[in-house]
């Protein structure tokens, strides 16, 4: 559905960044989505990142534990790349005063396109 509507408005909201917009929400989702899945792959079948003091020697089999605290971690170090795409891709300066609004805007330019199409 988020495709489809992108499609149907790129031409209208290419001064926005849109493309920039889509990509940078989807990057997000899909980081966080697959981390989880790599991180427990990664633990479970190669052995690595596997610390002492997060196993417990009675339970080696609960990962869980060990398995939070490296997503943390990953979270924590991506955020930066990521808060920096998103900020990239939602400019303050497109919501700054104009003398007409976003929404004239748009309104205005579907004015134009509706006159153009009807002519």
């Amino acid at each position: 559905g988020l495709f489809i509507m992108y499609k149907a408005t790129h031409d209208l909201l290419q001064n926005w960044n849109t493309t920039r917009k889509f990509v940078a929400l989807k990057v997000v989702i899909v980081v966080s989505t697959l981390q989880d899945k790599l991180l427990s792959w990664l633990i479970s079948s190669t052995g690595l990142l596997t610390t002492n003091c997060l196993l417990s020697t009675e339970h080696p089999e609960d990962m869980h534990r060990l398995l939070t605290f490296w997503s943390c971690y990953f979270t924590l170090l991506e955020t930066v790349p990521l808060s920096l795409l998103i900020i990239k891709a939602f400019p303050a300066m497109e919501v700054t005063d104009h003398p007409l609004k976003n929404l004239d805007l748009v309104e205005l330019e579907l004015r134009q396109i509706h006159e153009r199409r009807s002519a």
